[in-house]
């Protein structure tokens, strides 16, 4: 009998640029109200191209973590789920993005 093994999980880019957003707002390196860096500067950070950046910050917004105000920028809304529970928020990012 073949043993059948289950895919590798290969979370999607822009989850994975929610999460680092997620990080650096638990580690308090961006503070509520605070303003993140651009989408531009994100994705040259990251190494990803724009989509899955605006992706994720998109995700964000929906989830009432962050707040895009056109011509000015992307800022953190107010304090989020305990770091313990980051990776269950993360999760579900995976259904909250676009592509």
């Amino acid at each position: 009998m073949q043993r059948r093994s289950w895919p590798a999980y290969n979370p999607k880019k822009s989850t994975l640029v929610a999460e680092w957003v997620l990080d650096k707002i638990h580690s308090q390196m961006y503070t509520e109200g605070a303003k993140l860096p651009s989408e531009r500067e994100i994705a040259r950070i990251l190494g990803v191209s724009r989509l899955p950046v605006r992706e994720a910050l998109s995700a964000l917004q929906i989830l009432g973590i962050v707040e895009t105000q056109p011509g000015s920028g992307t800022y953190v809304r107010k304090p989020t789920l305990p770091s313990s529970r980051q990776g269950e928020l993360t999760h579900c990012l995976e259904f909250v993005s676009f592509s």
